[in-house]
């Protein structure tokens, strides 16, 4: 990009870090953009916002945003793998089994973009006292499910840490 007077605007840049993933943009300020255009928060966010869901951050937060962001898609395709797994333990077939863990992730995550419901309420609704999702969700408290995404979420973030020094 160049000023009308012909000088480019690298003398100019400010430094902005963009993080894409499918729909989310993650921005702070390190991503190269021409000055003139950071002074329009507006057409930024618009810009950023036409290709996905733009979140603003601090530069600080940066390695959260990858131990959350930039590893979370491997979390989930671990999380589907298991459970596709499980269930061709229990005799689906492959196939069955991953048409079924695919739309069961899909619908949702939809239904937490859909509702606004909380995770909290959205287990609630789906959970029966004494009932099949109940047993699980006690199973994954027991082997301590929660506590180990923490434990893989801030190993990422200490490793991203390391790598950034």
């Amino acid at each position: 990009l160049k000023e009308q007077s012909g000088a480019p605007y690298s003398s100019r840049m400010i430094d902005i870090d963009i993080l894409f993933y499918d729909d989310l943009i993650i921005e702070s300020p390190r991503l190269t953009i021409p000055h003139p255009l950071l002074q329009e928060r507006d057409f930024v966010y618009a810009l950023f916002g036409a290709v996905g869901k733009t979140v603003e951050v601090e530069e600080s937060l940066l390695n959260a945003v990858t131990g959350i962001s930039g590893s979370g898609p491997a979390y989930v395709y671990l999380f589907y793998r298991a459970l596709v797994q499980a269930g061709v333990a229990e005799g689906l077939s492959q196939e069955q089994a991953q048409a079924l863990a695919a739309q069961t992730i899909t619908g949702g995550m939809e239904m937490l973009r859909v509702t606004k419901k909380t995770p909290d309420e959205l287990i609630a609704a789906v959970s029966s006292k004494g009932g099949t999702t109940v047993a699980a969700l006690d199973r994954f408290a027991q082997d301590g499910f929660e506590q180990s995404v923490y434990r893989a979420v801030h190993a990422a973030v200490s490793r991203a840490e390391e790598l950034s020094e």
